[in-house]
């Protein structure tokens, strides 16, 4: 019954993924903040279902937070827009690595 729980909330989660990669492939202004706050709540959901890797979205959110401080284009004049695509480009890897994440979670329930 537990396990079926897990599942069920994280499937949820991950069905969330093509809206945020539709985003992306728009080129949404709000793309970043919008993933900054799905990460968050899996990070809440995870955490309610007792699963560590709910510290990994905690991580994944640092990514993105800290990469207007960090980011330096090579040869490239630092502009707006190159800070928008390098933190875009960021955020859709934390996305990536999130639903990687949260299927092989499910995986994992659906084994016990």
């Amino acid at each position: 019954m537990i396990n079926c729980m897990v599942i069920v909330e994280l499937e949820k989660r991950s069905k969330q993924v093509s809206p945020l990669i539709d985003m992306y492939r728009k080129g949404d202004s709000n793309f970043s903040r919008h993933v900054i706050d799905w990460l968050e709540e899996n990070e809440q959901v995870m955490s309610k279902l007792h699963l560590p890797e709910g510290g990994e979205m905690s991580v994944l959110r640092s990514r993105i937070l800290k990469f207007t401080d960090i980011y330096r284009p090579p040869n490239e004049r630092l502009t707006q827009s190159a800070l928008r695509k390098g933190k875009n480009a960021e955020t859709a890897s934390a996305v990536e690595r999130a639903e990687e994440i949260i299927r092989i979670a499910i995986q994992e329930s659906e084994e016990r």
